[in-house]
């Protein structure tokens, strides 16, 4: 059977799939991407999946964004009546301090 949901924070939180399917005496998995946007405090949202058949199932989410580790100082710079392009590359894998940079 479907079962629709709410999200009550979709700025914080996204749900996939989009469609979420239940079968009788089964396992479903929802995945949950959690997006800060504070470091301060814990962003929370309810999940809330509603069947017909079943009801509403309420689920409580809660997250923290970790603060950024420092990088090193980058330098970018032009000369007058020329063109650069610089793209800089953050690495945000966990143990990672350094961004890469790449020129073009």
């Amino acid at each position: 059977m479907e079962a629709g949901f709410k999200l009550s924070n979709a700025l914080n939180h996204e749900i996939t799939p989009a469609k979420i399917l239940l079968q009788p005496l089964q396992e479903t998995l929802v995945k949950v991407k959690f997006t800060p946007t504070h470091f301060d405090f814990a962003e929370t949202a309810e999940l809330t999946v509603s069947t017909q058949e079943i009801g509403d199932w309420r689920f409580y989410l809660a997250g923290r964004g970790q603060k950024p580790e420092s990088v090193s100082l980058q330098e970018v710079s032009c000369s007058i009546n020329s063109e650069n392009q610089f793209a800089i590359k953050y690495n945000t894998q966990k143990g990672s301090k350094t961004p890469s940079r790449t020129r073009s």
